[in-house]
């Protein structure tokens, strides 16, 4: 029933995405065994500015400092529009191992013989 609520459905997808990105960029961090420090210097920012990009109620993020992050991260970057239908079918997956992202050197770089 509070699906049909339109402020609650608002409400729930702002809280989703801050909390979404703020998990995403803490999961590929620590995916490249990456401090907030070290994640900091490569993008020539401060620890602070990273903790801040980690927090779920930080949530100003723009589409140029996702960018930055996807760059640092060898990763692409998605932003899309969907349906609340197709949103809440992915919940299950926002834990760390759903957001699982190689860097593009892991999904193509030629295996080293044995």
């Amino acid at each position: 029933a509070s699906w049909r609520d339109k402020e609650y459905r608002q409400a729930f997808m702002e809280e989703r995405v801050r909390s979404s990105l703020a998990l995403q960029v803490r999961a590929l961090r620590d995916q490249r065994n990456l401090t907030q420090a070290a994640f900091g210097k490569l993008l020539n920012k401060a620890q602070a500015w990273v903790s801040k990009l980690e927090d779920p109620e930080y949530g100003k993020m723009s589409v140029a400092t996702l960018l930055e992050v996807a760059k640092a991260f060898d990763c692409d970057l998605e932003i899309r529009f969907r349906p609340f239908s197709d949103t809440l079918s992915r919940l299950p997956a926002q834990t760390a191992e759903g957001f699982h992202v190689p860097s593009f050197e892991e999904e193509f770089e030629p295996a080293t013989p044995k």
